[in-house]
């Protein structure tokens, strides 16, 4: 068994992004003097919900495609599915960071239909990589039924 080197990678990516919408927080919240909780700080609340919704989200991708890695599938469908997952959290992180993209007052501002770019992608990447798993793993399932 080979080192899942593409699932090193990729979480080695999703946690600097994690670090940086992190830190965002903690920056702010040191601006404002509020440890914690939000208060009626909407901006403090959508950076918290930025940074929550990548950890919300990432662990288990990483798992998945690690375990994808490790099933042998395709160097090109593990690196695929990943910048996928990767590329809809850096749009929705993006889109999320301005009002238009978390206020929902305008579908059509361009941070919000980044946000929601960003999300379609994040699904599809899980969805698809996860089908992928099933179908390469399905025979050897079976088998023991």
């Amino acid at each position: 068994m080979e080192f899942p080197v593409f699932t090193a990678v990729f979480a080695a990516v999703l946690i600097i992004l994690q670090q940086i919408l992190m830190l965002s927080v903690g920056l702010h919240r040191a601006a404002t003097l509020r440890g914690v909780g939000v208060g009626d700080d909407a901006t403090l609340l959508r950076k918290q919900r930025r940074h929550g919704n990548l950890s919300e989200n990432s662990a288990i991708l990483i798992i998945l495609i690690g375990l994808l890695e490790l099933t042998g599938a395709s160097a090109s469908a593990v690196l695929a599915f990943a910048a996928l997952f990767l590329g809809g959290r850096v749009f929705h992180a993006i889109g999320f960071s301005f009002d238009a993209g978390a206020s929902g007052t305008s579908l059509f501002a361009p941070p919000a239909i980044m946000r929601a770019l960003g999300a379609f992608a994040t699904g599809l990447g899980g969805i698809a990589a996860a089908g992928y798993v099933l179908w390469l793993n399905w025979p050897s399932f079976a088998a023991v039924f």
